[in-house]
């Protein structure tokens, strides 16, 4: 399951983004997501079912998170920050809205 942030006029809801990306379909507010994560990903999304075009992507994470990213999309990579302790890495900070600081 994908899950995507997006806007409304309550304010942030969670939702699950379809296959092909063309819905969401609300899993919960954020702050009740986030109060049972685990239980809301183990169950399918019962919520309303919006077109993707018709809503406002957030992040969906609480105000205040800290994000922290780490990339290890290449086998070499992961082969280098398992020796980490040889040499230093580097860690970006994102922000709110997926930017790298």
């Amino acid at each position: 399951m994908r899950i995507v942030g997006m806007r409304r006029t309550g304010g942030v809801e969670v939702a699950a983004l379809s296959d092909d990306g063309s819905q969401v379909t609300v899993i919960a507010g954020l702050e009740e997501f986030w109060a049972d994560a685990a239980g809301h990903l183990s169950r399918a999304a019962g919520g309303e079912t919006l077109s993707a075009s018709d809503v406002e992507f957030v992040p969906p994470v609480l105000p205040g998170a800290r994000v922290i990213c780490i990339g290890l999309n290449y086998l070499k990579h992961v082969a280098e920050g398992a020796s980490a302790t040889r040499r230093s890495r580097r860690t970006r900070r994102c922000s709110p809205a997926g930017r790298s600081r």
